[in-house]
């Protein structure tokens, strides 16, 4: 996956934290620091480079890069449910 600092994400199923929002602030080997826009109890603030729990390292596979698109999409199928 092509993820840099600075690009919005969107945590995927069965992430505890899926369906959260946040912008990457640390690259890693598959992981990755995000800075969620949300605080959120029991998050930290990733080694001092964003505000106490709103930090969360988490592993590529449960990273989706938010695309406008992607939530115009998701919008699309929840209502045909």
């Amino acid at each position: 996956m092509d993820l840099k600092i600075g690009d919005r994400v969107i945590i995927k199923e069965p992430h505890n934290l899926a369906g959260e929002y946040g912008k990457i602030i640390e690259t890693g080997d598959k992981i990755y620091g995000i800075r969620f826009y949300n605080a959120i109890c029991g998050l930290h603030d990733c080694s001092g480079n964003c505000e106490d729990n709103h930090g969360y390292y988490v592993l590529e596979q449960y990273i989706e890069k938010y695309i406008k698109s992607n939530v115009i999409k998701a919008f699309q199928e929840m209502l045909n449910k």
